[in-house]
């Protein structure tokens, strides 16, 4: 038999079939059933037993290698799996092992989206498909650094222990997803992950318990970044070594500049106006921004409010970053109110945890650093 399956309720087209299917009064049997799904192979093979058409009981052996799946939903993944579907009418269990080889985020990341996706409800599968209705799951689903994250907010890649339990309209998923390196950007600046942890531990619905930590070296500070608690109750913190203010901090994020014991009541509000036009331009810089990366081909491109001058006149910098090869990026930064203050920053990473940096400053002083991270657990 060399056949083809196309059908409405499947998410993807079965190709090339071969093998037999063995037919009797009431049992149907597949003997080593291959076919070509989703770029991947698939093998089946048991029995389904019916009467008159109507399902008494199945037993059927599932097996996937490189299958390629748009799921979970803005994921794109490849995977491998061992199954197995038992059951009657009644009841349907999909147990066994997902290996999943790669999994992908592929959407923009946008904060306003993220908090209005956190207010929609789930549409409720068992009313789109009837018949996933008697289903129930029990999988174990493996990664060994095969979760990656590539957008504008965040460079990483991570494993994944999860177990899925429940059914398809109301699954149920244990374990842990975690980042041992990665990077986060903001506002222009590079924090490096030293971890980051999501575990599923709420049986009743899903919404992992968050803790991240990640670093920036900004000037002459390290900043540290904490995110912890649930998608529904998340903390965010930064700190600073040499200690610093939080208005000091965000003044160092947003404008460049830091003033430590400065803390009079117009500055507090003159950084709060900066920093407010600094997050609401990080939506119309993202969208202008992604649109001259495509045209260009440029890695990022940011237009940044920043306070300039003695009187910290308000104004913009902007800001391209080009990756031109895999260990060398180069970053250009000017203000837009003067041929000066242009900022060069080449970064070469020589080999894990090794990374030589040489700046230009604003001042036009050139400088050399290298940087070497180790951690130590």
């Amino acid at each position: 038999m060399d056949a083809r399956v196309d059908y409405a309720d499947i998410p993807f087209p079965l190709s090339g079939i071969q093998g037999e299917i063995v037919l009797s009064t009431n049992i149907v049997r597949f003997e080593d059933i291959k076919a070509t799904a989703a770029s991947g192979s698939i093998r089946l093979s048991g029995t389904y037993e019916h009467q008159d058409m109507v399902m008494r009981s199945l037993n059927l052996g599932i097996g996937i290698e490189q299958a390629r799946l748009l799921y979970p939903k803005d994921f794109r993944s490849v995977i491998d799996a061992n199954l197995r579907l038992s059951g009657d009418s009644d009841l349907q269990i999909l147990s066994g092992e997902i290996d999943v080889l790669r999994t992908e985020y592929v959407r923009d990341f946008n904060l306003l989206q993220g908090f209005a996706g956190r207010l929609r409800t789930q549409s409720d599968l068992s009313e789109e498909m009837p018949y996933l209705q008697n289903l129930r799951l029990n999988l174990d689903i493996r990664s060994n650094d095969g979760v990656v994250i590539n957008n504008e907010l965040a460079q990483v890649r991570g494993n994944l222990r999860l177990t899925l339990r429940g059914t398809p309209a109301y699954p149920s998923l244990t374990g842990r997803v975690e980042a041992g390196e990665g990077t986060i950007f903001f506002r222009g600046n590079r924090f490096e992950i030293t971890h980051a942890y999501a575990d599923f531990i709420d049986r009743n619905r899903i919404n992992p318990v968050l803790e991240i930590r990640a670093e920036a070296d900004v000037k002459t500070y390290r900043l540290i970044l904490d995110a912890t608690g649930t998608l529904d109750n998340f903390v965010l913190n930064i700190t600073s070594d040499p200690p610093m203010s939080t208005v000091d901090i965000i003044s160092l994020l947003t404008t460049g500049m830091a003033e430590p014991g400065s803390t009079t009541s117009q500055r507090e509000t003159q950084m709060a106006g900066m920093s407010a036009a600094s997050v609401l331009s990080e939506n119309l810089t993202g969208v202008i921004g992604k649109r001259v990366q495509r045209i260009f081909g440029l890695e990022s491109f940011r237009v940044d409010p920043f306070l300039a001058g003695a009187k910290n006149d308000p104004t913009a910098r902007i800001t391209v970053s080009e990756r031109i090869s895999r260990d060398l990026i180069v970053t250009y930064s000017r203000n837009l109110s003067t041929d000066e203050e242009q900022i060069i920053v080449l970064e070469y990473e020589v080999g894990k945890g090794l990374t030589v940096v040489a700046t230009r400053d604003e001042d036009g002083e050139l400088g050399l650093d290298f940087r070497f991270r180790k951690r130590f657990r």
